[in-house]
């Protein structure tokens, strides 16, 4: 939803009074008794890595638990990696009436929205069977009437500090970062560059064309060659950096791989330089040697978790502005601009020994 401004912006100018109207209406609720928790996620591959792997953990600490995720079927894949779920329920963004029919079917102990914005979350919420509901508190947002314990959710920290803290009703000593077990590493000599971002605007996100074959370059006279990796939909722009290298040095990756192949690949590779999206999260998970770039996107919010990835962030003061993932400052990306070719070179031969 966060890259549809329709749907964005029919979830703020209906959502907010509707969450507000829902929220006086009478609870009858009838105790239910069931050890099955609830848990909404309708976001992208990043919220739902972090979120799951909070999850997998209070998993593993609460066995007298069953955890069901309802999530749209494009998250199922995701879900899958971490392995933090007993079953899952699929539901439409796009069909909310649907969707509330399928919720209504099933009935929680407890019922967790993990999404920091959505009001259409906030309504799926307010419709499940639960004995306690819980959700984000997120400034400016109008959406937490509707829970019975919202949890502030807060700009300040890591991402996934706020799900440690909203699932902290089911354990509060969750400290473990995201993990995604692959088969053996087989280190290659290639590099993979994840040069498409995903999200409302995002190519304010997209580091310049220009500075990916330059550093293309740079590691193909290393003796490397260079993979790229993206969806179905990056083929193209993959395409065009692919164009511009010596031919033979460069493979695009886009839309040949599924998820699981990808981590594979991620973990294989000698390094992986991405900006800031989900596939950028899946090399954190895998433990990659990893750079990230960022520009709009706040590092210290949503940057890569494991020790062997270095974060660049814009050096420019409007650096960053997101907090959400829709709060730009401008029409421009002159923060990923402003990453040089240079910078990234320096913090790989610092960082890593390739």
């Amino acid at each position: 939803m966060r890259g549809n401004r329709l749907l964005k912006s029919l979830d703020f100018f209906i959502g907010v009074p509707l969450v507000y109207f829902l929220s006086v209406i009478p609870k009858k609720r009838k105790q239910i008794k069931s050890s099955r928790v609830g848990i909404l996620m309708t976001a992208a591959i990043g919220d739902t890595l972090l979120a799951a792997s909070v999850l997998k953990e209070a998993r593993e600490l609460r066995p007298d638990m069953r955890f069901v995720l309802i999530c749209p079927p494009s998250l199922s894949g995701v879900a899958d990696l971490i392995g933090a779920f007993d079953e899952k329920v699929y539901i439409s963004v796009k069909n909310p009436l649907r969707s509330i029919r399928t919720i209504r079917k099933h009935e929680f102990d407890m019922w967790f929205d993990c999404g920091q914005w959505p009001r259409l979350n906030a309504i799926l919420s307010f419709f499940s069977k639960s004995n306690k509901k819980l959700g984000f508190k997120t400034k400016g947002q109008g959406r937490h009437y509707v829970y019975d314990y919202p949890i502030r959710h807060l700009s300040s920290v890591h991402e996934i500090e706020n799900y440690r803290n909203l699932f902290s009703r089911l354990r509060k000593d969750l400290v473990k970062t995201p993990e995604i077990i692959v088969g053996e590493r087989k280190d290659r000599d290639f590099i993979i560059f994840h040069i498409c971002p995903s999200g409302e605007k995002s190519y304010l996100k997209e580091w310049p064309k220009d500075h990916w074959v330059k550093l293309g370059h740079y590691f193909i006279n290393k003796g490397y060659s260079i993979y790229l990796s993206g969806s179905a939909e990056d083929k193209i722009k993959n395409d065009s950096v692919l164009k511009q290298l010596p031919k033979g040095k460069v493979r695009n990756l886009a839309g040949e791989t599924s998820l699981g192949e990808v981590c594979n690949y991620l973990s294989s590779a000698r390094l992986v330089i991405s900006v800031n999206t989900g596939i950028m999260h899946l090399a954190s998970a895998v433990n990659a040697n990893l750079v990230a770039l960022n520009g709009p996107t706040n590092s210290k919010r949503w940057g890569p978790l494991n020790q062997s990835a270095v974060s660049l962030q814009a050096p420019l003061r409007c650096s960053p502005c997101l907090n959400l993932g829709f709060e730009y400052g401008c029409n421009k990306n002159s923060c990923m601009q402003s990453i040089s070719v240079e910078s990234v070179i320096k913090e790989v031969e610092l960082n890593f020994k390739l």
